[in-house]
């Protein structure tokens, strides 16, 4: 076999790994308890090795989501950790490439924050929005720094953010897209 030709089967893998989607690292739930979403183990954030997280815990799961969603991602979301400063800090992260989402929501009143991965601004100015919407934000593609990363609300005109859940996935990849039911956009009289 030609060197030219190990290296195109070399570059084809490499390629094809790349292209590949990421694959999934870990997943927490900030303000409850372990939870399976999307076929993934979610871990407890109370509880979680190599973890932790500054801000105070809360729990309303009386609030209408919007949009409405599954059981599990409804007690995710409304389980959450809130504060004018809130950081998540992640250790034992492998190194490489990463992709971070974040799940947050608004329980009573809109507020305005920045969401900071490693000390960067990822998202400026993010508005909540009114009571019971939720959004998933990301992804993100920080690497870790010394196998640590972080996750903040902040800014100068900093209000309450409320984080409820986050997945981090290693890899460039995209992520799996998740199946979810679906309404008859044209329903029968059966």
């Amino acid at each position: 076999m030609s060197a030219i030709y190990k290296l195109v089967l070399f570059l084809s893998a490499t390629a094809a790994l790349a292209a590949g989607e990421a694959e999934f690292f870990r997943a927490m739930n900030l303000g409850g308890p372990t939870l399976r979403i999307d076929g993934q183990s979610w871990e407890a954030g109370a509880y979680a090795p190599d973890f932790k997280a500054s801000g105070k815990a809360f729990e309303n799961q009386k609030v209408p989501l919007l949009p409405p969603t599954d059981n599990a991602r409804s007690r995710m979301i409304r389980s959450s950790v809130f504060g004018g400063r809130v950081q998540l800090e992640f250790a034992k992260v492998p190194p490489g490439p990463l992709q971070v989402v974040l799940y947050v929501w608004e329980d009573n009143n809109g507020e305005q924050f920045d969401v900071l991965v490693n000390d960067r601004v990822v998202l400026a100015k993010f508005q909540s929005g009114k009571a019971g919407q939720w959004k998933k934000l990301g992804p993100w593609p920080p690497e870790a720094k010394d196998g640590r990363l972080t996750i903040a609300a902040g800014g100068p005109d900093n209000g309450a953010a409320n984080f409820s859940g986050v997945e981090i996935w290693t890899g460039v990849g995209p992520l799996p897209v998740v199946q979810t039911a679906t309404f008859a956009a044209n329903p029968t009289p059966d």
